[in-house]
């Protein structure tokens, strides 16, 4: 049997926070060039591609005043790719995840 553990919980502040910054449902299937892809494969390709690529993801309601606020949405959302890592072992614990996000707001200024 399998243990309760908190990298559960770091799987779904990823899972939310490709949410928040996308508007798009995790369980939803995203149509692109004939291929459905979750949530977390849009995400993941996006990054892999680029930042222009990423830009196209996010929510459009999201006002990106500078390219410093454009390299934060990418880190975050590279964070919240690495929570949902397949192994639970992979990703990063919430200390981890505060850390990175302290990180990403200091040097970024």
């Amino acid at each position: 049997m399998r243990r309760a553990s908190t990298k559960v919980d770091v799987f779904s502040f990823g899972v939310v926070m490709m949410e928040l910054f996308t508007k798009r449902r995790p369980t939803g299937l995203i149509e692109e060039n004939g291929i459905s892809l979750a949530l977390q494969q849009l995400v993941e390709k996006a990054i892999v591609t680029g930042l222009d690529s990423v830009l196209q993801i996010i929510d459009s309601d999201m006002n990106l005043a500078s390219e410093i606020e454009e390299e934060r949405v990418m880190g975050v959302l590279e964070l919240a790719l690495s929570c949902t890592s397949f192994s639970a072992e992979d990703r990063p614990d919430m200390n981890e995840v505060l850390s990175s996000l302290l990180r990403l707001i200091r040097d970024k200024n």
